[in-house]
């Protein structure tokens, strides 16, 4: 319940970094609190995939925003595998 909780508090701290921030930093803050709500809320994740099914290009880009660093290269290099 912690990390459910966390994870909405970053979505504020994210506006706020983003608009105090020249960087896209807000941007990242954003992805950490919904990678720890999905993690944590089987209603969220539903929620989600009902939502990723609707708008594709969303969805593709927040996969490759929550992949791991090796993998996301591997996509980004060999986008057809």
């Amino acid at each position: 319940m912690f990390q459910i909780i966390l994870g909405a508090l970053l979505f504020p701290v994210a506006g706020i970094i983003g608009l105090v921030s020249p960087a896209p930093i807000g941007i990242v803050v954003a992805g950490a609190g919904a990678a720890l709500i999905f993690r944590n809320s089987r209603w969220a994740r539903r929620r989600y995939i009902l939502y990723s099914r609707r708008h594709p290009r969303v969805r593709q880009a927040v996969d490759i925003g929550l992949m791991r660093g090796r993998r996301r290269r591997q996509r980004l290099l060999h986008p057809a595998d």
